[in-house]
């Protein structure tokens, strides 16, 4: 059984790879941002190479050669300078990009078929909008922070190599090193961040559904009740970021060991050597800054492929409902002037296999006269409904307008003949008026609002309000 987990995570992560791809191919990227950012980011690491001797030559005390002071001023300057405008632009293409990933998300959810509902809690989809969007920068962002890191190792090393070429070379020791923990680091923090967004799903699910009923909660006095419900939700939340922090603990030291084996390498050898006059002091303190940038460059794409792994699990599902084919609202045939019959032929269906709600059902809705359907709870009216408005296909048999299909009609068309007044609560927030013409595309006079307030009886309540 474990073997056969293993398995399927495994095929999962890949296809969510893939999946990932696909999405960023359907967002609008602010590529032109993305660019400046890119080169803002070479920038830093340039600056960052060229301030090693001057920050040497502070180490060393060799602050009062000529134009030492005026060198180190303009290059504090520029560097600060570069690195602050790659923050910022980095910041506004990440707000950019997420607000366009929330649109793409939210056209998905919105387009999705109603079955898609039926099978996932749809509060669980809220978080799905305003959580799991806020890592769909980052993949992107450590693309380009891969790349500045590359140039940040050859640029450092190559200066490492023309002071002290055998010394440098041991130094190379350190990138496997960092990939290896890098692969372990990824992989924990895919599966901490799919554990998180979960969690995140399912606390924001429960408190979405709670919270707008608190009347209903407390006319059946159940408060103690949903108290006690709500601590247990939240303690499942709790529990996921305890998980995330316990494998989080372990990133840091498995990150820092190559560093910290490599620098007690260099520093052994290059102080024996300084005693032995075969490297000055001065090289030496080059030598150990231009380390310091190549290890902390080098310790970077462990950060880099744990980002991309958050980024990797925070956006898999988005990524998996962005594969959704959408409702097909266009195409098929026009919807008949004339009135027809409505005619289910031995129509069955199920929400979950085995446990049919209609099994083989036929009955005619005869055009143009008042069709009731009655029965106990769970006879599957409300499933009739949902057929009715094609939110779900039938599993066998047929409903027919007329002599044609209803699957085979267009259903924008179809839809705008069909009125549904729900059982519950359907407001929009908004005034009267506009959920009164919510859904109309024409032009609605007050004169037609009242018309339809005196028709349900709610003109008097309307009327009575400021």
């Amino acid at each position: 059984m474990r073997k056969e987990v293993k398995k399927d995570n495994k095929m999962d992560a890949k296809s969510s790879w893939k999946a990932l791809f696909k999405f960023y191919r359907r967002v609008k990227i602010p590529w032109v941002m993305l660019i400046i950012v890119f080169i803002l980011s070479f920038g830093v690491k340039e600056a960052e190479s060229r301030l090693v001797p001057y920050t040497s030559a502070i180490m060393t005390g060799a602050v009062t050669e000529g134009g030492w002071l005026a060198g180190y001023l303009v290059m504090t300057v520029l560097y600060g300078i570069i690195e602050g405008l790659q923050g910022s632009v980095n910041e506004l293409t990440s707000r950019m990009t997420r607000r366009n990933v929330q649109h793409s998300v939210w056209r998905k959810l919105i387009h999705l078929p109603m079955s898609v509902y039926d099978k996932e809690d749809p509060q669980r989809f809220v978080s799905r909008v305003t959580q799991d969007t806020a890592g769909a920068y980052a993949a992107l962002a450590v693309l380009i922070q891969f790349w500045s890191i590359v140039y940040g190792i050859y640029t450092n090393f190559a200066k490492m190599y023309k002071l002290y070429k055998s010394l440098s070379l041991i130094m190379l020791s350190a990138i496997p090193i960092t990939i290896l923990t890098s692969w372990a680091c990824g992989k924990m923090q895919f599966t901490m961040e799919r554990i998180t967004n979960a969690a995140y799903a399912a606390i924001t699910s429960f408190f979405g559904e709670r919270l707008p009923n608190l009347l209903h909660i407390k006319t059946c006095r159940t408060e103690d009740e949903e108290y006690e419900k709500g601590v247990r939700a939240s303690q499942e939340k709790y529990r996921a970021d305890v998980r995330r922090e316990n494998r989080f603990i372990f990133q840091g030291p498995i990150g820092s060991f190559s560093m910290y084996v490599n620098e007690i390498i260099l520093l052994l050898v290059a102080t024996a050597m300084v005693r032995a006059g075969t490297m000055k002091q001065v090289q030496m303190v080059n030598l150990y800054n231009y380390f310091m940038l190549f290890m902390s460059n080098t310790f970077m794409i462990t950060a880099v492929w744990q980002l991309l792994k958050q980024a990797h699990g925070s956006c898999s599902t988005i990524a998996r409902l962005s594969e959704m084919e959408d409702e097909k609202l266009e195409g098929g045939e026009n919807v008949p002037a004339e009135n027809q019959d409505i005619v289910f032929e031995n129509v069955s269906f199920a929400y979950n296999e085995g446990a049919d709600v209609l099994r083989d059902v036929s009955f005619t809705i005869p055009a143009g006269r008042v069709t009731a359907i009655v029965g106990e709870n769970g006879s599957g009216k409300s499933t009739v409904i949902k057929l009715l408005e094609r939110f779900a296909d039938p599993d066998s048999g047929q409903i027919r307008l007329g002599d044609d299909r209803l699957d085979a009609v267009d259903l924008s068309q179809w839809r705008s003949h069909l009125g549904y007044l729900f059982q519950g609560d359907q407001m929009v927030k908004g005034t009267v008026r506009e959920n009164l013409i919510y859904g109309l595309t024409r032009e609605v006079t007050d004169g037609e609002i009242m018309e339809c307030a005196r028709l349900a009886q709610a003109d008097g309540f309307i009327n009575a309000r400021p």
